[in-house]
């Protein structure tokens, strides 16, 4: 049965957009970084040493498509409904749970792999590349997929697994991929790795603290080769040994640990794992009931114990414009409640709020041979203006685009909200008016973050126009993104080719 199993979650993948989808974006990303990546000197472009480094580099954009692989995959029964034929079928636990996590890394590492040829077909379109070919050697890409690429992958997977089998919930599903990326870099930052520093720390314990803790192996790559002589590196691939090797199996320790943790806790019960039932209940409840007045003799405290009350009245189309607007008010009111009483999106406020604090603590910070530096409001939004705020700000907006524009027919709730006689637009402007929610209250977040490091250094020079000009030269390329945002999930076909 356990083959079977396999062999049904493989076809899943098969036969979804989204597969090939990032099957081409891969090839495409192999394609164009070799020969733009780790090349020094007179190494080669396809040397063992350079292949691993682009290799790496790719691995590193893998959390985000596991992340959207697995809430596609792991949670299909609570989007179509379809958890009772599943659990009441002599299916075990452990079967279950594992085809679907072993089919999750056998589809991303075939698009890894994948990506391998194109890397070694650019040798054969040479131009744009000021760098020397050789022999293109299967058994450097192998070797740099087995040692780097394929612990990334089975980490990744397990924690974005595991976030589905605790969280029941596609959005906490997609960012997981999300945290992980940004987690990454705030730990780099922290230990010294070269993906933000850009070399290696000069103490042997940091370097070695660095190498260790990190999960990609990037660093770890780094201080294994950084005294490779350029014959070594055009002709040598890393040794799986010392920290190397102790980097590698901590990391696969900790993932084999977030697996079994997640086969205990998962349960075969549609109780315990049940996280979209309330929020499905509430919809219907809304729609069914409408206002308070329209309860019929259920009690206001029986609904505040059963339900979470949203307040929602029909719109009579015959009356005013008063009602229209009424209607729109109750919607934004709707879409902006839903976002606040979210986990998920207060998880993502704490997670931008730490990576603001570690960017911009180190502006106040003197080292050994620096002139001290004031925290100047304009150094403050340089760390983070022109980088992270609209990388960051923009992956959740697309998450959240997605979710507010699929919610209804997931829940199949459309029929009802399209038979409604509110107007279209409604629903649109509400939606509209919650995703641009999102940037202007992480902006002002990080407002509050840089004012508040600025006054505990003692700088008190805080120019708050400059700080609000964050909201026009950030918030507004954000803005205009939601619309497209909205605008292409509303002609795709599905919601994961939409993100």
């Amino acid at each position: 049965m356990f083959s079977q199993l396999l062999q049904f979650e493989l076809n899943f993948y098969r036969k979804q957009l989204s597969f090939y989808f990032a099957l081409f974006i891969f090839l495409f990303l192999g394609f164009m970084v070799t020969g733009r990546l780790g090349i020094s000197g007179r190494v080669l472009v396809n040397s063992p040493h350079v292949v691993t480094s682009v290799y790496i580099f790719l691995s590193l954009l893998t959390p985000i498509l596991i992340g959207l692989f697995a809430a596609n995959s792991l949670l299909r029964e609570d989007l179509h409904q379809s958890k009772e034929l599943v659990y009441s079928t002599p299916i075990t636990r452990t079967k279950l749970l594992l085809s679907r996590y072993l089919s999750l890394v056998v589809v991303v590492s075939l698009i890894l792999a994948a990506s391998a040829f194109a890397m070694m077909s650019r040798t054969h379109f040479p131009w744009g590349i000021d760098g020397a070919f050789a022999e293109n050697q299967f058994t450097f890409y192998a070797w740099a997929f087995a040692i780097f690429v394929l612990p990334n992958i089975i980490l990744c997977s397990a924690i974005s697994f595991a976030t589905a089998c605790f969280s029941r919930s596609v959005m906490a599903t997609y960012l997981s991929g999300l945290a992980i990326y940004l987690l990454y870099f705030l730990t780099s930052m922290f230990v010294g790795s070269p993906l933000v520093s850009e070399t290696l720390p000069a103490d042997p314990a940091m370097r070695q603290l660095a190498g260790l803790a990190d999960p990609f192996g990037l660093s770890t790559f780094e201080v294994a080769t950084q005294y490779w002589t350029t014959i070594e590196r055009n002709t040598q691939m890393v040794s799986l040994s010392g920290d190397l090797l102790i980097n590698r199996l901590i990391w696969i320790v900790i993932a084999v640990a977030i697996l079994l943790v997640s086969w205990s806790r998962f349960q075969l019960n549609l109780d315990a794992n049940s996280g979209s039932t309330k929020r499905q209940s509430r919809w219907k409840y809304i729609l069914k009931f409408g206002s308070l007045n329209n309860l019929k003799g259920l009690t206001k405290q029986r609904l505040a114990n059963s339900y979470e009350y949203l307040p929602y009245q029909p719109v009579d189309p015959s009356t005013n414009s008063s009602r229209h607007w009424f209607a729109l008010r109750s919607s934004i009111g709707l879409e902006i409640r839903h976002l606040l009483k979210s986990v998920v999106f207060w998880g993502i406020v704490i997670l931008w709020s730490v990576f603001l604090i570690g960017e911009i603590s180190p502006v106040s910070l003197t080292f050994e041979f620096s002139s001290p530096r004031y925290m100047m409001t304009s150094l403050v939004l340089e760390r983070f203006q022109y980088d992270l705020l609209p990388r960051f700000v923009l992956f959740v907006v697309v998450f959240y685009a997605a979710e507010m524009v699929w919610r209804e027919k997931d829940l199949k709730m459309q029929g009802f909200i399209d038979a409604s006689p509110a107007n279209s637009s409604v629903f649109f402007i509400s939606k509209f008016i919650a995703l641009s929610f999102i940037p202007f209250f992480l902006i002002s977040i990080a407002i509050v973050i840089g004012i508040l490091n600025q006054l505990t250094v003692g700088y008190y020079d805080l120019q708050p126009l400059l700080y609000l000009s964050l909201y026009y030269y950030g918030g507004l390329p954000l803005i205009m993104s939601i619309i497209l945002c909205l605008f292409v999930n509303a002609i795709a076909p599905n919601r994961y080719l939409g993100m």
